[in-house]
């Protein structure tokens, strides 16, 4: 279903690039769940613009020492990378309303040892999906936009997950489905706009 919806939005997106050629850029600091930042970049014109978001590479490092000798220690990174697209209907003179849809992907990875004895867990987990962009935009000035969205969104999840523990290793799979609003499914964006207005 996910392949479907995809594909159908990478046909939409063809389809706005050979009718709406560009005439505005935006580009801006989108800020999700109050700890996730990102950067998006838009094209098009003052109707239908093509958006991307390159979201922001987390990563920890984390030592925990015991009573023993042993410790743990913890590592995670992840990032992920969005593309879509949005249609713009003005609502007031500063302000416009606008929708669109977005192809999600997302990948994370963690890892916790026990250095000491040598127990490890490590799982990667990759979770492409489709969000549907609903938003409000105001115009600070001509060149300064801020935009608040939120984005449900239907969400596939793999997980591939290994634990060592004396010497024995154990694979696990998990694939699970999700849809609502997220973490980072409500953002606020602070954009810059350059190039010419139609």
């Amino acid at each position: 279903m996910c392949m479907t919806l995809m594909s159908v939005l990478l046909i939409s997106l063809c389809t706005i690039a050979q009718e709406a050629p560009a005439r505005i850029h935006e580009i801006g600091l989108t800020l999700s769940n109050l700890d996730n930042f990102g950067v998006r970049y838009k094209i098009g014109n003052e109707k239908t613009l093509l958006r991307m978001t390159f979201l922001t590479i987390n990563g920890t490092h984390l030592n925990t020492s015991q009573d023993s000798e042993d410790y743990y220690e913890n590592g995670s990174l992840g990032f992920g990378f969005n593309i879509g697209f949005e249609k713009r209907n003005p609502i007031a003179e500063k302000m416009f309303f606008y929708y669109g849809l977005d192809a999600i992907t997302s990948y994370s990875h963690q890892k916790s040892e026990l250095v000491q004895t040598g127990g490890k867990t490590t799982s990667s987990t990759i979770a492409p999906g489709v969000g549907f962009v609903l938003g409000l935009n105001y115009s600070i000035s001509s060149r300064f936009n801020i935009s608040a969205e939120l984005v449900p969104s239907l969400i596939y999840s793999y997980t591939k997950s290994t634990t060592i523990s004396n010497g024995v290793e154990t694979e696990m799979i998990n694939k699970s489905f999700s849809y609502g609003i997220g973490n980072s499914g409500a953002s606020l964006t602070l954009s810059f706009r350059f190039g010419k207005k139609e």
